[in-house]
């Protein structure tokens, strides 16, 4: 409640809605606007009650009851109302309301918003794995094929990238070192490729959220949230697209069909895999792969971006031709350098180090690539991931 004192010395109390507009007091007839002060109940909203003397407390009553019942400009009680001189109840005249013409609008009724600590932290799970296309809130700067070409530029520009890259490019490394080991290394390269998971698919998200800058590389999620889950998406997403694939090979083995015809489909099946994969890495890296089961809106935005679409899986494509021939002229070169003692051990080691740094550098751009996919062409989706 809003309380305050009329010049009179009245104690008027009105409900907070009714801040910033004029009440007459029931005692003197005066207009008073009511100021948006909020107070508690037995505490005065003005100066001048503060200088008011305490009016004697009757016996036999206690609290604010025997304070109001005391004073005679009491108006309003918290509990019953104030006893009348001859001993009976009479109710408090009522505060009357005046609307005039140059009162402010009533302010709206705040929402009543129910949020408990479960679901509180349920909220931040899913902030911390999801990267939804809720956070989209930046449009592209630049036109699609500028951002294409920038790509390649991507794990070291801005500044920051190439500190994230090159930290993301040593753990991956990591893993070549570990084939080495025993029991124990097979266990750390399973961790790493889930975290490596998770970061290629922030790239995804960031991207889709306009920023040009590589994901954290923070965990803040627990191992099931920044390891485990991630690496099962990631895994997911080929067995997705090869699932066509698969049906296939196995109708062709347990019916025992002529693999004539059937390894048609088959190849089909297989070309058809490969051309939704970054379809499905974008709905996996968003946190959206139940928009799977709608393939007539999957369908229906191919259609609508059917060539930038194509674009995409060309310049993919292009990057895994880079990406081999980078990677064979490694081994070429090697072979030749050394003859007969280019794959012993440390040889081997640095060989495999090296062609892991350009697998993650063509990763980390396919990524970004899938990921402008959505920033530019998102208006064509027959679905909403916003």
């Amino acid at each position: 409640m809003i309380r305050l004192y009329c010049e009179c010395g009245a104690k008027l109390k009105t409900r907070p809605e009714n801040a910033g507009r004029r009440i007459r007091c029931p005692k003197c007839g005066k207009i008073t606007r009511v100021r948006p002060i909020d107070v508690e109940l037995g505490e005065a909203a003005s100066p001048r009650a503060a200088s008011r003397p305490s009016p004697a407390r009757p016996e036999g009553l206690s609290g604010d009851l025997a304070l109001d019942a005391g004073s005679s400009d009491a108006l309003e009680t918290r509990g019953s109302p104030p006893l009348s001189p001859s001993g009976g109840s009479d109710a408090p005249p009522a505060v009357e309301l005046l609307v005039f013409a140059d009162d402010p609008p009533p302010p709206p009724p705040l929402p009543r918003v129910e949020f408990t600590p479960e679901a509180a932290a349920e909220e931040a799970l899913r902030g911390r794995r999801r990267r939804s296309a809720a956070d989209v809130i930046e449009q592209p700067v630049r036109g699609f094929w500028a951002d294409a070409g920038l790509s390649f530029a991507y794990p070291f520009m801005p500044v920051g990238n190439t500190t994230t890259f090159m930290i993301v490019a040593i753990m991956s490394a990591a893993r070549e070192v570990l084939v080495f080991a025993p029991c124990l290394g097979l266990i750390g390269q399973l961790c790493i490729f889930g975290w490596l998971a998770a970061f290629f698919m922030n790239v995804v998200a960031e991207t889709c959220s306009g920023k040009d800058d590589m994901p954290g590389i923070v965990m803040a999620g627990g191992v099931w949230d920044d390891i485990i889950r991630p690496a099962l998406r990631f895994v997911a997403v080929t067995l997705v697209c090869m699932l066509p694939a698969g049906l296939l090979m196995a109708t062709l083995l347990v019916k025992r069909l002529p693999p004539g015809p059937m390894l048609a489909f088959v190849v089909g099946a297989v070309g058809l895999g490969l051309f939704l994969w970054p379809m499905v890495m974008l709905l996996f890296s968003l946190d959206e792969a139940h928009q799977l089961l709608r393939l007539d809106l999957i369908a229906a935005t191919l259609v609508r971006s059917f060539f930038p679409y194509l674009a995409i899986f060309l310049m993919l494509g292009v990057i895994a031709v880079l990406s081999s021939v980078t990677s064979l002229s490694f081994v070429m070169a090697k072979f030749l350098s050394s003859g007969a003692k280019a794959f012993d051990l440390g040889s081997n080691i640095a060989l495999r180090v090296a062609l892991d740094l350009v697998s993650t550098y063509f990763s980390v751009v396919s990524m970004r690539m899938i990921g402008l996919y959505y920033r530019h062409f998102k208006q064509r989706f027959a679905f909403r991931l916003e």
